[in-house]
């Protein structure tokens, strides 16, 4: 089946890579390169011939908006790997039916390190309209794939791991400032923690960086987490602990993605933590 991508970013530029390395034929759309090259000129050339069109944008807007480029759906499957929030999901959903598309929703955890080796984990759904055709496409990305029955569900999984992302980074980070000036050896304290039950190995993949302030060449930027925290902080209740909570965390990592010029880590946080603390 023919594959399209709409999107080279960080993720979709290793989806595109990983793909043609494995001999897929894959038209490619990028609003930022639609002269050069091997670029399709706007979302419908790129899946006018495209069984399988595979949405890698970064946002609710792009997505919408590369929806409505697209003249024709008919017999494509729309398969949204971007974060969005359960609602922005099914609107998508609706707007590709209309066009007699099958969406497929499959936001995906991991980045280019893991694009590269095949072994994002997906989240995918809705569950009846997923072919054999469309799982065989994502299992060549995605070292493993979990199916959700509705559409949303699996947007939702998605935002409750990054808020997970969020909410750990910023435990950790203050956890190591409080170790530092207390003159507390942080090996030591990394070896307690990683014969206990609270550890991550999130933990261990950022120490380096936020001890030596290394934060550029992001996988993951500040910003996209930044986003994604908002949308979960959307989904919550108005008025409960869950959303005031979850708004104030997202807020704190929004300011700290505004701060930066240019794109960093997610693992920055740690620079602000460190900011706080002399304030």
């Amino acid at each position: 089946m023919t594959t399209s991508v709409l999107g080279y970013g960080l993720l979709g530029k290793a989806i595109v890579n990983r793909l043609r390395d494995l001999s897929y034929d894959v038209s490619v759309y990028s609003p930022s390169r639609i002269n050069e090259e091997g670029f399709c000129s706007d979302p419908d050339s790129a899946a006018r011939s495209s069984d399988i069109i595979l949405d890698v944008t970064s946002d609710f807007t792009s997505v919408k908006s590369n929806v409505q480029a697209v003249k024709d759906l008919r017999d494509k499957l729309y398969v949204q790997i971007s974060t969005l929030s359960p609602d922005q999901s099914i609107e998508i959903s609706k707007a590709v039916s209309e066009k007699r598309g099958v969406f497929i929703e499959c936001p995906v955890l991991g980045s280019r390190p893991e694009a590269a080796k095949g072994k994002l984990i997906g989240m995918v759904g809705p569950e009846a309209d997923l072919s054999e055709e469309c799982m065989e496409l994502l299992s060549q990305f995605c070292g493993s794939v979990y199916r959700f029955k509705n559409t949303g569900e699996a947007s939702t999984a998605k935002l409750c791991l990054n808020f997970l992302i969020g909410s750990l980074t910023i435990s950790f980070s203050t956890t190591l400032q409080s170790l530092i000036r207390s003159g507390i050896e942080i090996e030591q304290f990394m070896q307690i923690l990683r014969e206990s039950a609270v550890y991550a190995p999130t933990f261990d993949k950022k120490l380096a960086k936020m001890l030596s302030s290394q934060f550029d060449n992001p996988n993951f930027p500040t910003a996209h987490l930044a986003k994604d925290m908002s949308l979960f902080s959307n989904m919550q209740p108005n008025g409960t602990f869950a959303s005031e909570y979850s708004t104030d965390l997202a807020h704190f990592v929004l300011g700290v993605a505004e701060k930066q010029t240019e794109k960093l880590d997610y693992s920055s946080i740690y620079r602000e933590i460190c900011k706080k603390y002399d304030d």
